[in-house]
């Protein structure tokens, strides 16, 4: 699925089928919004509205809040970077994850792809492995 996202740029956005599925479901209950927009602010009396940064900011802080997440450097902007390190970790393309990303620069996805790459060659690990330990990389990752 293509979006219009910051600074007007294309992304893509890749969903799963349940991920699909909860869309479409949203899509077709709720209020109409302006500008095709999938989400829209319910301020002001009006349901269409475009969401702010703000906003939205401020929505995933109250979830975050609400599932006892909510803490220091835990934020929409660190959710953002968890996803692309862990879509990299996972095995993803760095050309998928920048396309989603949003980023024009390979070199700014890249970033990530070291990040995972630090984890992966960690020397604790290979003399963990070499003592019987056997660590889980998801244990060592950020």
């Amino acid at each position: 699925m293509r979006i219009v996202g910051k600074r007007k740029r294309q992304r893509t956005i890749y969903l799963s089928p349940n991920g699909r599925a909860a869309l479409e479901a949203w899509l077709a209950a709720r209020p109409d919004c302006e500008h095709g927009n999938v989400f829209c602010s319910l301020g002001n009396r009006s349901y269409s509205g475009e969401l702010t940064t703000r906003a939205i900011r401020h929505l995933v802080d109250g979830y975050l809040a609400g599932c006892g997440l909510k803490a220091e450097g835990i934020s929409c902007h660190s959710l953002r970077h968890s996803f692309a390190t862990w879509a990299i970790y996972q095995g993803g393309k760095i050309e998928h994850v920048q396309s989603a990303m949003g980023h024009t620069s390979r070199d700014t996805t890249a970033v990530y792809q070291g990040v995972v790459d630090k984890v992966r060659h960690n020397p604790a690990l290979i003399l963990d492995g070499l003592l019987g330990g056997g660590s889980d990389l998801r244990e060592v990752m950020p």
